[in-house]
């Protein structure tokens, strides 16, 4: 994947986990009392919070690598993931959401390993 495809896909995810932290965090701090919730409010709006951004970016993320892979395919392909949208929909979220966390990490580490100077040039990060 080319860096800047790297940069785009931090950059969306990061900003669906934080409006997920943020929108998962307040449901449950207004419907608080109405879910019988017994622990303190401010752990629960981090649980809650928490797991909302990493289900949205890891939905953003499943949907954002499974593009990259179904242009690459025939059309065969495309039309039996569009026959069979229920199953690839649930399949393509699972994993995006599974493989959210260790992917990020990956790009992460890609991104900082090379950087381009103002001459185009790809500058490796070496000790």
């Amino acid at each position: 994947m080319k860096n800047k495809r790297r940069k785009t896909y931090c950059i969306l995810t990061s900003i669906f986990f934080f409006i997920g932290i943020f929108f998962f965090g307040m449901i449950n701090v207004i419907f608080y009392n109405d879910l019988n919730i017994q622990m303190n409010r401010m752990i629960s709006f981090v649980i809650y919070g928490l797991s909302g951004g990493v289900m949205l970016a890891g939905i953003l993320s499943g949907w954002l690598l499974f593009s990259n892979y179904i242009s690459t395919k025939g059309l065969a392909c495309k039309v039996l993931c569009c026959v069979f949208f229920p199953i690839v929909f649930l399949g393509v979220t699972f994993m995006g959401i599974v493989s959210f966390v260790p992917y990020s990490i990956c790009n992460l580490v890609e991104i900082k390993k090379y950087e381009i100077d103002s001459d185009g040039k790809i500058i490796s990060e070496e000790d």
